[in-house]
């Protein structure tokens, strides 16, 4: 089978580095500087000093919208666990002060899978998961640009964003973190 295809122009299409149709791309594996970047996909593409700046911004309001999402979902957690609380106190008869401790921590014996799955506030949260998920990536993504800005934009980003939720968080160890 012949892999070699004709695309009529008669030009060589391979990567010879001659600036052809194909583009070869710098990898870098150390940190660098510079305002010309390629971020995430070949469209984000900064050529001025000025888009370079806007990306460098847009990525730390992205850090920042990642952490309120963390913080967003454990809001979303801790008010179904409070509904399932209220709910079972109402259905379990009068007892006393001793029982109580019991009662406040959440029990799922009598919550069957299905209603675990299927509830609203699960599918929520499934699909705030699979959105910090892909921004958590992203993220990951501008960090191996290796570019310095890039990377300082991101920590800021996320520094910032802790600030602004980290300290009405009800948990000290995150268990929604993905990324290191």
């Amino acid at each position: 089978m012949d892999h070699d295809h004709d695309h009529g122009d008669g030009g060589d299409h391979g990567d010879h580095g001659d600036g052809g149709d194909c583009m070869m791309h710098m990898m870098y594996m150390t940190f660098h500087g510079g305002y010309k970047a390629t971020i995430l996909w070949d469209s984000w593409s900064t050529k001025t000093v000025t888009s370079f700046v806007f990306s460098c911004l847009g990525i730390f309001l992205i850090s920042i919208a990642y952490e309120s999402l963390k913080f967003m979902r454990e809001q979303i957690y801790i008010k179904q666990i409070q509904k399932v609380n209220e709910e079972r106190r109402k259905r379990q008869p009068e007892q006393g002060p001793e029982n109580y401790g019991s009662m406040a921590s959440l029990t799922t014996q009598e919550i069957t899978v299905k209603d675990r799955i299927f509830n609203k506030a699960h599918i929520v949260q499934a699909l705030l998961h699979v959105i910090q998920m892909a921004i958590s990536y992203g993220l990951m993504l501008v960090a191996m640009t290796y570019n310095y800005w890039l990377f300082l934009s991101l920590v800021l980003g996320f520094g910032f964003g802790y600030l602004f939720f980290g300290w009405i968080r009800s948990t000290v160890v995150d268990k929604n973190e993905h990324c290191c």
